[in-house]
């Protein structure tokens, strides 16, 4: 600790040594960890309270090897704003808000949560996606291979910059290769 204040005093500004000369080390490290992956399905209710939303980590979060919660936070946020633009002028702008976002916000987690889903059924997770998807799944990635269309196409929907529904309306991929995604 003294090394660490020694260096904190050396640099340009003492703001950050003035914040922790007096501060004491945690007596004990703990882990937090995350036991499952949760989606939350809030389009799915009849009823909820008015103008309450719910973001980020309440309607989907993961397990933090797959790197998807900002990003999914961040859809969702970019969903809402689109959203609010949208009924700006509208009167009753406001009125069922909740509904429309949590619609919209389920959309945009689906393609996240199925990529997090279908890497938990490879290593044997079957409660987290269908064996049809999982099949499904990887004639795309083989696919992927042998076809630079799909590949750019898929990295596309690994980086979440378009949702992995779009794979299936996507005019450079091959109508056999739409066909398997379909189940056909």
């Amino acid at each position: 600790m003294a090394g660490f204040l020694e260096y904190a005093r050396s640099l340009p500004t003492p703001t950050i040594y003035d914040a922790i000369r007096h501060a004491h080390p945690f007596p004990r490290r703990r882990a937090f960890r995350v036991p499952h992956s949760t989606l939350r399905h809030f389009d799915r209710l009849r009823e909820m309270p008015q103008r309450l939303l719910h973001v980020g980590d309440v309607i989907c979060s993961f397990d933090p090897v797959f790197g998807q919660g900002m990003a999914s936070a961040a859809l969702q946020i970019m969903a809402l704003g689109n959203l609010l633009t949208e009924r700006k002028n509208h009167p009753g702008w406001l009125d069922g808000l909740e509904q429309a976002f949590f619609r919209k916000a389920a959309r945009v987690v689906q393609t996240p949560w199925d990529l997090a889903a279908k890497s938990h059924f490879e290593a044997g997770d079957s409660n987290t996606g269908s064996q049809r998807e999982y099949e499904q799944f990887q004639v795309l990635s083989r696919r992927a291979m042998e076809d630079a269309g799909i590949h750019r196409v898929l990295v596309e929907v690994f980086q979440l910059v378009r949702l992995y529904e779009e794979l299936r309306a996507e005019q450079g991929v091959a109508p056999s290769t739409r066909a398997a995604l379909a189940g056909d």
